[in-house]
C-alpha cells in the first residue's frame, strides 16, 4: 500500500482504488466520528472520542475469494417455482403467453466477507445495460412481452474483485395465440368461408322468392344469382389467397398486411353492392380501382391503367347496376394484359354521358381475342361469353327498345397484327322509383 490515498468518514476509511474498510475489518467505533487520522511509522492511526485504532499497513491482505452467483429461486406470480437445476441455452425453460411476471432471487458463495457481496444483474432481451442491485438479491419484471430472454447475474467480492462466471437462466415466453400469423389467416380464412355461405344463404333466398313474381321478374332474379356468383369468382378469391400466402411465405408481413386489407374491404364491398339494385358511377368507380390494383399487384406491376370520368357526369347521383363494368376489366386482365411479353400492358376505362345513356368504354393493348383463341382452351371462350351474355341480359332489361344493343367489342389493330380489345358498353339512364 505504499503511496496509495487513505480516506476516512464516519462510516469507513478507504485505500484509494484498493480497498474498503469498516467495522468488518476491525475499525472501532464507525458510527463515532473520526477525530483524528494520521500515519507514523508504517502504522494508520484514527482518533475517535473515547478509544483509537491502530493497524500495520503490511498485514493488510486483499480477499482474493472469488464469489460464485446462484440463481436460488425463479417465481411466477401466485409465487409458482419453475426448475432450475435442468435449464440450459438447449433446454429453456417455456412459458406460456400469460405467464409473463417473474421475481429472480440469487445469491453468491464467499467465506471471506460475504455480506460485502455486491451484484448486477441483466435480463438479455429486455435491459439494455446492467441493473444495480443496490443491496438487494432479487429482481423482478412484469409483463414481459413474448420473446426469448436469458437472465444472468455477476458477484463481486469485498475487495471489488469480480468473478467472471455468471449464474444464468434461460427461457421464453410464447406468443399468443391470437397475435399468431396462422391464428390471423385461419381467422381470415374463416370470414371469407363465412361471406361466401351467406351470399350463397341470400342467393337461395332471392331465387326462393322471385320464384313467385312474374316470368319477367324471375328472369331478372335469375340474372342476379349468376351475376352475384361472377364477382364472387372462385379464381380471383383463390388467386388472392395464394398471393397472400405467397408473402407470409417470403415473411413480407407488410405486404401481406395491406394485400389482405384490400382484398378485405373490396369482398365487403361486393357484398354491400350486391344487395342494392343500383349504386352511384362513384361507388362503382371505387370498387373497380380497388379490383384493379389489387389485379396489378398480383401480375407484379405488368400493367398501368387510367379511370376517366366525363367532368358532366354527376358522379354521386347518377346510378348504374352495380359492378358491371368488373367483368370486363377482368377480362381485359386475364386474357389480354397478363399474357403480354414484348411490351408494357395499358388499361384505359372512360365514362361519358350522351343522351340519355352512359358509355362506358374499357380499351386494353393485350395479345387480342384471335391470339387468345389461339392459346386458351375452350373453356375460357366460355366462361367469357357467360361473362359478356349475363351482362347483356341485364342491361336489356332496362331497356324497352328492341333495337337496343347493350355491348359492342371492337378488335384493335395495327400495321403489325393485334393490339387490344375495345368494350363499349351502352348503358341506358336509371329512373329509379320514386326518385
Amino acid at each position: 500500500f505504499q503511496g496509495a490515498a487513505w480516506l476516512s468518514s464516519a462510516r469507513a476509511v478507504r485505500c484509494w482504488v484498493t480497498k474498503r474498510f469498516s467495522e468488518a475489518d476491525g475499525v472501532y467505533n464507525t458510527s463515532m466520528d473520526i477525530a483524528y487520522f494520521f500515519e507514523y511509522k508504517n502504522n494508520m492511526y484514527l482518533g475517535h472520542r473515547m478509544a483509537y485504532t491502530k493497524f500495520d499497513t503490511k498485514d493488510i491482505v486483499n480477499n482474493l475469494n472469488k464469489a460464485v452467483p446462484y440463481i436460488t429461486d425463479v417465481k411466477l406470480q401466485e409465487n409458482k417455482l419453475l426448475e432450475i437445476s435442468k435449464n440450459t441455452i438447449d433446454f429453456p425453460a417455456q412459458l406460456l403467453w400469460n405467464e409473463n411476471n417473474l421475481r429472480f432471487e440469487f445469491t453468491a458463495i464467499e467465506y471471506g466477507f460475504p455480506e460485502n457481496i455486491s451484484f448486477n444483474y441483466q435480463l438479455v432481451g429486455f435491459d439494455k445495460n446492467w441493473q444495480n442491485t443496490n443491496g438487494n438479491r432479487l429482481a423482478t419484471y412484469t409483463n414481459l412481452p413474448a420473446g426469448n430472454y436469458v437472465f444472468r447475474v455477476e458477484a463481486t467480492n469485498s475487495s471489488g474483485l469480480k468473478n467472471e462466471v455468471q449464474a444464468k437462466y434461460y427461457f421464453t415466453i410464447d406468443t399468443a395465440f391470437w397475435n399468431t400469423w396462422w391464428f390471423k389467416t385461419l381467422l381470415f380464412l374463416f370470414l371469407t368461408l363465412l361471406a361466401i355461405f351467406f351470399v350463397s344463404r341470400r342467393i337461395k333466398k332471392i331465387k326462393t322468392r322471385e320464384a313467385k313474381n312474374t316470368e319477367n321478374n324471375q328472369k331478372i332474379a335469375f340474372l342476379e344469382m349468376k351475376t352475384l356468383r361472377s364477382r364472387m369468382n372462385p379464381h380471383f378469391i383463390f388467386n388472392s389467397l395464394n398471393s397472400i400466402q405467397k408473402f407470409i411465405w417470403e415473411n413480407k408481413k407488410d405486404d401481406a398486411s395491406d394485400y389482405l386489407s384490400k382484398f378485405a374491404k373490396l369482398m365487403r364491398m361486393i357484398l354491400d353492392f350486391s344487395a342494392q339494385p343500383f349504386i352511384s358511377i362513384q361507388d362503382e368507380v371505387n370498387v373497380l380501382q380497388l379490383y384493379i390494383d389489387l389485379e396489378k399487384r398480383r401480375c407484379n406491376n405488368s400493367f398501368d391503367y387510367e379511370l376517366e370520368i366525363d367532368e358532366n357526369i354527376n358522379r354521386n347521383t347518377e346510378k348504374i347496376l352495380p359492378l358491371i363494368l368488373q367483368p370486363f376489366v377482368e377480362n381485359s386482365i386475364w386474357h389480354g394484359l397478363s399474357q403480354l411479353e414484348d411490351r408494357k400492358g395499358k388499361l384505359f376505362v372512360s365514362i361519358k354521358k350522351e343522351s340519355q345513356y352512359i358509355i362506358c368504354i374499357i380499351e386494353d393493348n393485350g395479345i387480342g381475342r384471335v391470339k387468345a383463341a389461339e392459346i386458351k382452351s375452350k373453356s375460357f371462350i366460355d366462361k367469357r361469353s357467360f361473362g359478356i351474355n349475363i351482362t347483356e341480359q341485364r342491361l336489356q332489361q332496362l331497356s324497352d327498345n328492341p333495337n337496343y344493343k347493350a355491348i359492342k367489342i371492337v378488335d384493335l389493330y395495327d400495321d403489325i397484327g393485334s393490339v387490344g380489345t375495345k368494350f363499349i358498353l351502352t348503358l341506358p339512364e336509371i329512373k329509379e322509383p320514386n326518385a
